[in-house]
C-alpha cells in the first residue's frame, strides 16, 4: 500500500457531509494518501500532520444554517499564507492581506470568502477549475463584457462544454440525450445539473 500511495497527504475535514468517506475513497483512487478527521481538529494538530491539502466536507447545512459548524479562523489564514509562500510573496505583506480580509463569522459569507481566496490562488494556474468552482459556487460575481451584453446566448458566461462536432455521427441520439438530461438545446449555456441557478 505504501508503494502504491503517493507520500503526500490530503486530510478531509468532516462537517457532517454525507460524501465524505467517498471524497476519501476518490482521493486514494488517484494514488494520494487521505485521512478523515473531525472539523474540530485543532490548527496544531493539523499542521503538524503536515497536510499537502485540506478539503472542508458538509453539506447543504454547513452553508445554510447560521448555526453550522466554523473552521478556525486560524485555518483559513495558514491557508493563505501557503498559496502566499508558494507565489513568492513578502512575509509583511502575506500578514497585511490576511489582517485586511478575515474570515466573516456568518457561515455563508465565510464560504463565500474561502471561495474568493480560492479564485485568486488557482486563477493563473488551474483556470478550468477555477470555472467549474465559478460554476458551482457562484464567486466571484464576474461583470459581462460588451459583447455577452448584447448577446442572445443569455446574457451570461458559457456554463458547459457542448458536445463536440466528433458526436455529429450520432446526433439524434447525442441531442435527445441532452434534451433528457439537461432540459435543452446542446449548447454552452445550458447548464449542469450541479450548476448554481443564479450566476447570471
Amino acid at each position: 500500500m505504501e508503494e502504491y500511495m503517493q507520500q503526500e497527504l490530503i486530510l478531509i475535514l468532516d462537517f457532517g457531509g454525507q460524501y465524505t468517506q467517498l471524497i476519501a475513497r476518490r482521493v486514494r483512487e488517484c494514488h494520494v494518501y487521505s485521512e478523515v478527521v473531525p472539523w474540530t481538529i485543532s490548527l496544531s494538530d493539523l499542521l503538524a500532520r503536515n497536510p499537502a491539502g485540506v478539503i472542508l466536507s458538509g453539506g447543504p447545512s454547513t452553508v445554510q444554517d447560521p448555526s453550522a459548524p466554523m473552521i478556525d479562523p486560524a485555518l483559513y489564514e495558514a491557508g493563505i499564507r501557503a498559496s502566499f509562500e508558494f507565489e513568492g510573496v513578502d512575509e509583511a505583506d502575506a500578514d497585511a492581506y490576511v489582517a485586511a480580509h478575515p474570515l466573516p463569522s456568518d457561515s455563508a459569507k465565510a464560504i463565500e470568502e474561502i471561495a474568493m481566496q480560492r479564485w485568486f490562488a488557482g486563477f493563473l494556474t488551474n483556470g478550468v477549475e477555477q470555472w467549474s468552482d465559478w460554476r458551482r459556487l457562484n464567486v466571484p460575481k464576474l461583470p459581462l463584457t460588451d459583447f455577452q451584453a448584447s448577446s442572445a446566448a443569455g446574457s451570461t458566461y458559457p456554463t458547459r462544454l457542448a458536445y463536440s462536432s466528433e458526436m455529429d455521427s450520432n446526433p439524434v441520439q447525442r441531442d435527445e440525450a441532452v434534451k433528457n438530461f439537461l432540459g435543452g438545446e446542446n449548447t454552452a449555456w445550458k447548464r449542469l445539473w450541479w450548476d448554481v441557478a443564479d450566476n447570471d
